[in-house]
């Protein structure tokens, strides 16, 4: 692991942070809320800002190390690989909580978290992709 991966790494959280609470904490909270089926003590009062924050950093080492390796050098050039890998990943995720537990109202959630960690984990891998090519020719991008 190189100092530039763990340079991307710390980019790519603070961006997937920031525009998680946005898109996630603001702007879709209630959409998501309302497609819930919620049980008692399914959500904490507050959540734990602490591990909040954590749970970004195995995400972007993931999207950081696949961009590096992908060559990606640029804010487009991390973008769509991040985006597409962070889709795939969350339909995953979401296709397979959807056959083991009854926790939402429609399968119209499974697009709409699909398309949004699309975007969230796009602008994650632009941080990375931007961290990767500092220093760099502008022709090895």
């Amino acid at each position: 692991m190189n100092m530039k991966i763990l340079l991307a790494t710390g980019a790519a959280t603070v961006v997937g942070f920031l525009v998680g609470w946005l898109l996630f904490g603001l702007l879709l909270m209630g959409w998501y809320e309302s497609q819930t089926i919620m049980y008692e003590g399914l959500h904490k009062a507050i959540p734990d800002m602490g591990i909040l924050f954590a749970a970004h950093i195995p995400w972007a080492l993931m999207l950081a190390y696949a961009l590096d390796k992908m060559g990606a050098r640029s804010l487009m050039g991390g973008m769509l690989p991040a985006a597409i890998i962070s889709a795939l990943a969350i339909l995953s995720m979401d296709l397979f909580m959807s056959s083991m537990m009854n926790l939402w109202h429609s399968p119209l959630v499974i697009v709409v978290d699909t398309v949004a960690n699309a975007v969230w984990g796009g602008l994650m891998g632009m941080a990375a992709g931007w961290v990767l090519g500092r220093g760099e020719n502008a022709s090895a991008a």
